[in-house]
C-alpha cells in the first residue's frame, strides 16, 4: 500500500469514528428528551390545578386565559385580582378579573345539546 492510500484510509477511518462518536451522542440525548406520559397527564397538561378547596373558578379562567395568552396566569395571580378570595367565586367575580385584564365577556344560558357541539374553550356553570 503506497503512502497516498494509508492517508486516505486514515482520514476515512477519523471520518467515520467521528460520526459514530456523533450518533450515539445524539442518539443518547434523543432518548433522554423523550418521555411517556400517560392519556390523563396529556389532557391535564395545559390545565392550572386548583390549590384550594374552592378555588376551581381562579384556576379555570387561568387555563382558559392561558388558552389564548402568550404571558402564562397562574391561579394566584387570578386570585390576586380578588384579594386572594378563595371561597365560591361568582361568575360575576370572574368576569370583573377577566374585564380587568382587557377581555370582553359575555354570559350565555347554552342547551346543552348546543354546548357539546362547542368546539373552543368556556367557562360553564352546573
Amino acid at each position: 500500500m503506497d503512502k497516498s492510500a494509508s492517508v486516505r484510509s486514515k482520514s476515512i477511518m477519523q471520518k467515520m469514528l467521528l460520526l459514530r462518536i456523533f450518533l450515539l451522542v445524539f442518539i443518547t440525548n434523543f432518548a433522554f428528551a423523550f418521555s411517556v406520559k400517560s392519556l390523563q397527564e396529556l389532557h391535564n397538561q395545559n390545565v392550572i390545578r386548583q390549590q384550594y378547596e374552592e378555588s376551581c373558578g381562579a384556576s379555570a379562567l387561568a387555563t382558559l386565559l392561558n388558552f389564548f395568552e402568550f404571558r402564562q396566569y397562574s391561579e394566584q395571580d387570578i386570585l390576586a385580582f380578588l384579594n386572594q378570595k378563595t371561597d365560591m367565586l361568582s361568575f360575576k367575580e370572574l368576569q370583573e378579573v377577566a374585564n380587568t385584564l382587557g377581555y370582553a365577556t359575555k354570559g350565555f344560558q347554552l342547551q346543552r345539546e348546543i354546548l357539546e357541539q362547542t368546539s373552543y374553550p368556556l367557562l360553564v356553570s352546573p
